[in-house]
Protein backbone atom coordinates (compact mmCIF):
# COMPACT_ATOMS: atom_id res chain seq x y z
CA UNK A 1 0.00 0.00 0.00
CA UNK A 2 1.04 3.94 -0.18
CA UNK A 3 3.65 4.83 2.35
CA UNK A 4 3.48 8.25 3.76
CA UNK A 5 6.52 10.62 2.45
CA UNK A 6 7.63 13.70 3.65
CA UNK A 7 4.40 14.21 5.92
CA UNK A 8 4.39 17.74 7.27
CA UNK A 9 6.62 19.54 5.27
CA UNK A 10 5.89 22.94 4.71
CA UNK A 11 8.50 23.44 1.87
CA UNK A 12 8.81 22.34 -1.61
CA UNK A 13 10.39 19.05 -2.78
CA UNK A 14 10.16 18.98 -7.18
CA UNK A 15 12.16 15.92 -8.28
CA UNK A 16 12.28 12.82 -9.00
CA UNK A 17 13.19 9.75 -7.67
CA UNK A 18 16.67 7.89 -8.22
CA UNK A 19 16.67 4.70 -7.11
CA UNK A 20 15.50 4.47 -3.69
CA UNK A 21 16.26 7.97 -3.21
CA UNK A 22 13.91 11.85 -3.91
CA UNK A 23 16.49 13.91 -5.21
CA UNK A 24 14.57 16.94 -4.79
CA UNK A 25 14.85 21.03 -5.74
CA UNK A 26 13.87 22.38 -2.65
CA UNK A 27 13.26 25.77 -0.69
CA UNK A 28 13.87 24.75 2.79
CA UNK A 29 17.01 26.72 3.60
CA UNK A 30 17.29 29.45 0.24
CA UNK A 31 15.12 30.86 -1.59
CA UNK A 32 17.61 29.97 -4.34
CA UNK A 33 17.19 26.44 -3.90
CA UNK A 34 19.54 23.38 -3.11
CA UNK A 35 19.69 20.04 -4.25
CA UNK A 36 18.89 17.32 -1.52
CA UNK A 37 18.63 13.54 -1.99
CA UNK A 38 16.27 12.31 0.50
CA UNK A 39 16.29 8.71 0.96
CA UNK A 40 12.66 7.12 1.40
CA UNK A 41 13.26 4.46 4.15
CA UNK A 42 14.55 6.97 5.94
CA UNK A 43 13.20 10.23 4.91
CA UNK A 44 12.26 11.14 8.91
CA UNK A 45 16.07 11.70 9.62
CA UNK A 46 17.33 14.53 7.93
CA UNK A 47 20.28 13.31 9.47
CA UNK A 48 20.53 10.70 5.84
CA UNK A 49 19.90 13.48 3.32
CA UNK A 50 22.35 14.84 1.09
CA UNK A 51 22.85 18.05 -0.02
CA UNK A 52 24.03 17.69 -4.00
CA UNK A 53 23.97 20.94 -4.92
CA UNK A 54 24.08 23.66 -2.68
CA UNK A 55 21.88 27.00 -2.91
CA UNK A 56 23.89 29.85 -4.58
CA UNK A 57 22.85 33.23 -4.62
CA UNK A 58 22.15 34.36 -8.14
CA UNK A 59 21.59 30.47 -8.99
CA UNK A 60 17.67 29.81 -8.97
CA UNK A 61 17.13 25.61 -9.04
CA UNK A 62 14.48 24.85 -11.25
CA UNK A 63 14.26 20.97 -11.58
CA UNK A 64 15.61 17.22 -12.05
CA UNK A 65 15.20 15.09 -14.47
CA UNK A 66 16.12 11.32 -14.58
CA UNK A 67 18.00 10.62 -18.24
CA UNK A 68 19.22 6.96 -18.14
CA UNK A 69 22.21 6.84 -15.62
CA UNK A 70 22.59 10.98 -16.18
CA UNK A 71 20.99 13.33 -14.14
CA UNK A 72 19.92 16.83 -15.87
CA UNK A 73 19.27 19.92 -13.06
CA UNK A 74 18.12 23.12 -15.01
CA UNK A 75 18.70 26.03 -13.40
CA UNK A 76 18.10 29.68 -14.15
CA UNK A 77 20.95 32.27 -14.21
CA UNK A 78 21.01 36.27 -15.45
CA UNK A 79 17.63 35.36 -16.30
CA UNK A 80 18.94 32.65 -18.51
CA UNK A 81 18.58 28.95 -18.74
CA UNK A 82 21.42 26.77 -17.95
CA UNK A 83 21.75 23.01 -17.41
CA UNK A 84 23.66 21.14 -15.44
CA UNK A 85 24.85 17.03 -15.15
CA UNK A 86 25.08 14.98 -12.28
CA UNK A 87 25.85 11.01 -12.12
CA UNK A 88 23.43 9.14 -10.40
CA UNK A 89 25.68 9.51 -7.20
CA UNK A 90 25.84 12.91 -7.40
CA UNK A 91 29.05 13.58 -8.60
CA UNK A 92 29.30 16.62 -10.91
CA UNK A 93 30.04 15.45 -14.27
CA UNK A 94 29.58 19.40 -15.91
CA UNK A 95 27.81 22.09 -17.68
CA UNK A 96 25.96 21.77 -21.28
CA UNK A 97 27.03 24.08 -23.81
CA UNK A 98 23.77 25.31 -24.76
CA UNK A 99 23.01 27.44 -28.14
CA UNK A 100 23.09 30.83 -25.98
CA UNK A 101 21.84 33.03 -23.69
CA UNK A 102 18.13 32.29 -23.73
CA UNK A 103 15.16 29.79 -22.40
CA UNK A 104 14.62 25.93 -22.08
CA UNK A 105 11.57 24.16 -22.29
CA UNK A 106 9.56 21.04 -23.02
CA UNK A 107 8.11 23.28 -25.18
CA UNK A 108 8.69 26.55 -27.16
CA UNK A 109 7.10 28.47 -23.84
CA UNK A 110 7.99 25.60 -21.64
CA UNK A 111 9.95 27.46 -19.34
CA UNK A 112 6.93 29.28 -18.37
CA UNK A 113 5.78 26.29 -16.09
CA UNK A 114 9.18 24.80 -14.84
CA UNK A 115 7.99 25.84 -11.14
CA UNK A 116 5.53 23.23 -11.55
CA UNK A 117 6.66 20.49 -14.64
CA UNK A 118 10.52 19.12 -15.71
CA UNK A 119 12.05 21.81 -17.89
CA UNK A 120 13.74 19.15 -20.39
CA UNK A 121 12.51 15.72 -21.47
CA UNK A 122 14.23 12.31 -20.88
CA UNK A 123 15.27 10.68 -24.35
CA UNK A 124 14.40 7.00 -24.59
CA UNK A 125 17.27 5.56 -25.30
CA UNK A 126 20.77 6.43 -24.15
CA UNK A 127 22.20 9.14 -21.17
CA UNK A 128 20.51 12.05 -23.04
CA UNK A 129 17.66 14.60 -22.97
CA UNK A 130 15.77 16.80 -25.53
CA UNK A 131 14.51 20.19 -24.94
CA UNK A 132 13.32 23.56 -26.94
CA UNK A 133 15.56 26.37 -27.20
CA UNK A 134 14.88 29.67 -28.34
CA UNK A 135 15.70 33.52 -27.66
CA UNK A 136 15.11 36.60 -28.32
CA UNK A 137 17.15 36.41 -31.99
CA UNK A 138 16.81 32.94 -32.20
CA UNK A 139 13.71 31.11 -33.24
CA UNK A 140 12.32 27.68 -31.46
CA UNK A 141 14.50 24.57 -32.38
CA UNK A 142 14.80 21.62 -30.90
CA UNK A 143 17.89 19.77 -29.48
CA UNK A 144 18.94 16.12 -28.00
CA UNK A 145 21.89 16.63 -25.50
CA UNK A 146 24.50 13.79 -24.69
CA UNK A 147 24.80 13.77 -20.67
CA UNK A 148 27.70 11.42 -20.85
CA UNK A 149 29.50 13.21 -23.69
CA UNK A 150 28.28 16.78 -22.73
CA UNK A 151 27.02 17.94 -26.38
CA UNK A 152 24.31 19.39 -27.91
CA UNK A 153 23.07 18.56 -31.37
CA UNK A 154 19.61 20.36 -33.29
CA UNK A 155 17.28 17.87 -34.35
CA UNK A 156 14.59 20.20 -35.49
CA UNK A 157 15.34 22.82 -36.87
CA UNK A 158 13.38 26.37 -36.88
CA UNK A 159 11.18 27.32 -39.98
CA UNK A 160 12.04 30.90 -39.48
CA UNK A 161 15.13 32.48 -40.24
CA UNK A 162 16.93 33.99 -37.28
CA UNK A 163 17.18 37.90 -36.60
CA UNK A 164 20.88 39.52 -36.82
CA UNK A 165 19.91 41.14 -33.39
CA UNK A 166 22.59 42.58 -30.73
CA UNK A 167 21.72 41.51 -27.29
CA UNK A 168 23.01 43.67 -24.17
CA UNK A 169 22.38 42.36 -20.40
CA UNK A 170 21.98 45.62 -18.21
CA UNK A 171 21.26 46.04 -14.34
CA UNK A 172 19.93 49.32 -12.50
CA UNK A 173 18.87 50.05 -9.16
CA UNK A 174 15.46 50.25 -8.50
CA UNK A 175 13.41 50.60 -5.08
CA UNK A 176 13.81 47.24 -4.29
CA UNK A 177 16.93 45.97 -5.41
CA UNK A 178 18.53 45.58 -9.01
CA UNK A 179 16.81 44.87 -12.00
CA UNK A 180 17.98 43.44 -14.95
CA UNK A 181 16.76 43.75 -17.95
CA UNK A 182 17.85 43.24 -21.91
CA UNK A 183 17.92 45.77 -25.18
CA UNK A 184 17.39 43.88 -28.47
CA UNK A 185 17.99 45.42 -31.63
CA UNK A 186 19.79 45.54 -35.30
CA UNK A 187 22.85 46.71 -35.21
CA UNK A 188 22.29 49.42 -37.90
CA UNK A 189 19.16 50.58 -35.48
CA UNK A 190 20.18 53.52 -33.62
CA UNK A 191 20.19 53.36 -29.86
CA UNK A 192 19.88 57.44 -29.60
CA UNK A 193 16.56 58.27 -28.75
CA UNK A 194 15.72 58.14 -32.35
CA UNK A 195 14.70 55.15 -32.40
CA UNK A 196 11.01 53.92 -30.95
CA UNK A 197 11.55 51.26 -27.74
CA UNK A 198 9.41 49.04 -26.64
CA UNK A 199 9.16 47.42 -23.01
CA UNK A 200 7.63 44.58 -22.25
CA UNK A 201 7.93 42.35 -18.74
CA UNK A 202 5.40 39.68 -16.72
CA UNK A 203 6.42 39.91 -13.07
CA UNK A 204 3.68 37.51 -11.74
CA UNK A 205 3.03 34.09 -10.08
CA UNK A 206 6.90 33.12 -9.55
CA UNK A 207 6.63 32.68 -13.19
CA UNK A 208 10.09 32.63 -15.08
CA UNK A 209 9.81 35.61 -17.71
CA UNK A 210 12.79 34.10 -19.78
CA UNK A 211 14.21 36.11 -23.19
CA UNK A 212 12.70 33.16 -25.15
CA UNK A 213 12.01 33.87 -29.29
CA UNK A 214 8.93 36.44 -29.72
CA UNK A 215 7.21 37.17 -33.13
CA UNK A 216 6.12 40.44 -32.09
CA UNK A 217 9.60 41.63 -31.06
CA UNK A 218 10.94 40.30 -34.23
CA UNK A 219 8.83 42.26 -36.35
CA UNK A 220 9.51 44.83 -34.04
CA UNK A 221 13.09 44.85 -34.75
CA UNK A 222 13.03 44.00 -38.20
CA UNK A 223 11.14 46.76 -38.83
CA UNK A 224 13.58 49.36 -36.89
CA UNK A 225 12.20 49.27 -33.49
CA UNK A 226 13.93 48.43 -30.09
CA UNK A 227 12.67 45.90 -28.06
CA UNK A 228 13.10 45.53 -24.16
CA UNK A 229 12.82 42.56 -22.14
CA UNK A 230 12.46 43.24 -18.40
CA UNK A 231 12.63 40.97 -15.07
CA UNK A 232 10.75 42.20 -12.79
CA UNK A 233 9.57 41.29 -9.70
CA UNK A 234 6.77 39.13 -8.61
CA UNK A 235 8.16 36.59 -11.52
CA UNK A 236 9.92 33.38 -11.03
CA UNK A 237 13.66 34.06 -12.79
CA UNK A 238 15.16 34.45 -9.15
CA UNK A 239 14.81 34.03 -5.52
CA UNK A 240 11.66 33.62 -3.90
CA UNK A 241 12.41 37.17 -2.23
CA UNK A 242 12.31 38.58 -5.81
CA UNK A 243 9.01 37.02 -5.94
CA UNK A 244 7.36 38.09 -3.17
CA UNK A 245 8.74 41.31 -3.34
CA UNK A 246 6.26 41.76 -6.81
CA UNK A 247 2.96 40.32 -5.51
CA UNK A 248 -0.07 40.50 -3.16
CA UNK A 249 0.44 44.08 -0.59
CA UNK A 250 3.86 44.25 -2.57
CA UNK A 251 2.56 43.96 -5.97
CA UNK A 252 3.83 47.75 -6.63
CA UNK A 253 7.30 46.18 -6.93
CA UNK A 254 6.66 45.27 -9.86
CA UNK A 255 5.60 48.36 -11.31
CA UNK A 256 8.82 49.88 -9.71
CA UNK A 257 10.70 47.64 -11.46
CA UNK A 258 8.98 48.44 -14.73
CA UNK A 259 9.63 52.46 -14.28
CA UNK A 260 13.47 51.85 -12.78
CA UNK A 261 14.45 49.98 -16.84
CA UNK A 262 12.22 53.21 -18.35
CA UNK A 263 13.89 55.63 -16.55
CA UNK A 264 17.15 54.30 -17.25
CA UNK A 265 16.67 53.74 -20.69
CA UNK A 266 15.58 57.50 -20.77
CA UNK A 267 18.56 58.61 -18.53
CA UNK A 268 21.27 56.90 -20.52
CA UNK A 269 19.37 59.08 -23.83
CA UNK A 270 18.53 55.51 -25.34
CA UNK A 271 14.77 56.39 -25.38
CA UNK A 272 12.72 59.39 -25.62
CA UNK A 273 9.31 59.59 -23.57
CA UNK A 274 7.43 59.98 -27.03
CA UNK A 275 8.95 57.21 -28.29
CA UNK A 276 8.37 54.89 -25.46
CA UNK A 277 5.75 51.72 -25.56
CA UNK A 278 5.06 49.01 -23.15
CA UNK A 279 3.45 46.08 -24.18
CA UNK A 280 2.51 42.62 -22.14
CA UNK A 281 0.13 39.77 -22.23
CA UNK A 282 -1.56 37.72 -19.40
CA UNK A 283 0.04 39.08 -16.63
CA UNK A 284 2.17 41.26 -18.32
CA UNK A 285 -1.15 43.15 -20.12
CA UNK A 286 -2.34 43.60 -15.98
CA UNK A 287 1.24 45.01 -16.01
CA UNK A 288 0.93 47.55 -18.88
CA UNK A 289 -2.76 48.52 -17.63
Amino acid sequence: GWQPFLTGATAMYKGAFVGDELWAVTNDRSGWCRLVAIPVATWEDESTWRELVPAKDGVKLTGVTLCGTRVAVTSIVHGSSCITVLTTDGSLVGELPLPGDGAVGKTAVGHLMSNMSDVVAADTEGDACTFVFSNLARPPAAFRANLRELTVQEIVASEVDAADLEIELREVEGPHGTVQYRVARRRETPLDGASPVVVTGYGGFNVPWLPCYWPTAAAWTALGGVWVHAHLRGGGEYDEAFWHDGRMHRKQGSFDDLFAVVEDLHRRGDATPDLTGVWGSSNGGLLVG
